[in-house]
């Protein structure tokens, strides 16, 4: 079997990247970005095997699935400009599709960010004014929409470009956002909700950790770190950033007494402690390489794994891996056993591709619950 890891461009050879991941027994469970397929990567050698295509898309379908979720013998895909949820079995790599309620498929953009609790899944919008919730069990959606009605209020840029990040402590979800300088909290219970604002010279809010159940670290667009103590309500500057890129950091993660700063646009990952910053250098052979689907920063998501720090090749040639007790970066390329040129499997297909109409391989679409 030939395994679709890459397509053939004029600025060369374009890997498979990918969102985001879940990681299971030494595997990463992915979509890949600028084209249909999902795979099986294994994290140490990074050995790519393709598993298949998305129904209900084109084969050169990009940015489908944003988030990938782990929940027992399963993964599910969290759809970013696909209409279906979609629920794989890692063992028999069977496939249940779930297409999403009306009211959601009016957006093309749907969600980037998903947390699963309580057999459910809660999936907050990244245009619409729907947070879409998934039982797990009953294999039905329901929607929540009373919480726009405050966030109306607070919003100052773009009112449709919200939720990109989460962090979930217990059952509140506390959610970063495009739309101002702000974030919201969620109760996964009883779906109450609030505003916490920050600085309006921070602009955005891009990403939240827990630092501890009482404690979050929040990085903002302009790429300031700041603290919020959630029983007091107050918040404190731990880290100003002197720079002059717009958005230049992604992701803030926190690893003992430091911070690491993750690119979005800036050139390099940064690691902060009490005493100094350092700047940790990329492997020789890792250089940007992609096709440009409108992704917003160099690394999209993370995996923490002990000392290190695995970051997910978004618009990179490889996966990196950050040994933060050594203030180190290497590298694993993504290979397939058999590689194989997206474009020549597409000239391998018999059957007509539309790409405007309803069929995609030759099989005819199809709505609400189907399994394969």
């Amino acid at each position: 079997m030939s395994y679709i890891t890459y397509i053939e461009e004029k600025n060369g050879r374009i890997p498979l990247h990918f969102l985001d991941a879940a990681y299971i027994n030494g595997y990463f469970w992915v979509s890949a970005l600028e084209w249909n397929g999902y795979y099986k990567v294994n994290m140490e050698t990074g050995k790519a095997e393709f598993l298949g295509t998305f129904e209900n898309a084109d084969l050169i379908a990009d940015k489908l699935f944003d988030q990938v979720l782990a929940y027992e013998e399963s993964v599910f895909f969290i759809p970013w400009f696909s209409n279906y949820l979609v629920k794989l079995n890692i063992k028999n790599l069977e496939t249940i599709y779930y297409k999403l309620p009306d009211s959601m498929l009016i957006e093309m953009a749907k969600f980037r960010v998903a947390v699963i609790y309580e057999k459910k899944i809660f999936m907050f919008p990244h245009l619409s004014d729907n947070i879409c919730i998934f039982d797990i069990e009953k294999e039905s959606f329901s929607c929540d929409k009373e919480w726009s009605k405050e966030f109306l209020k607070f919003e100052s840029f773009n009112a449709k470009d919200r939720f990109v990040q989460g962090c979930r402590i217990n059952e509140q979800i506390y959610l970063a956002n495009l739309s101002g300088n702000f974030i919201m909290r969620y109760n996964l219970n009883n779906y109450q909700y609030e505003t916490i604002i920050f600085p309006e010279d921070e602009k955005k809010i891009v990403d939240i950790v827990a630092f501890r159940e009482d404690k979050l670290i929040i990085l903002t667009w302009i790429g300031n770190v700041w603290s919020y103590d959630i029983q007091t309500r107050s918040i404190k500057l731990i880290y100003k950033y002197w720079g002059k890129v717009e958005f230049p950091y992604r992701h803030v993660v926190l690893h003992q007494d430091r911070i690491l700063l993750i690119p979005a646009f800036e050139k390099n990952i940064v690691s902060v402690d009490k005493e100094k910053e350092n700047i940790l250098a990329y492997p020789d052979e890792w250089e940007m390489q992609y096709i440009n689907v409108g992704i917003e920063s160099i690394f999209n998501r993370y995996y923490k794994m002990g000392n290190k720090i695995i970051l997910y090749p978004c618009l990179g040639n490889m996966i990196l891996k950050i040994d933060v007790s050594k203030n180190k970066i290497s590298g694993v390329k993504i290979e397939g056993k058999n590689n194989i040129n997206l474009r020549s499997f597409l000239s391998r297909i018999d059957n007509k591709i539309y790409r405007d109409g309803p069929n995609v391989r030759g099989k005819q679409t199809w709505n609400e619950v189907r399994r394969n």
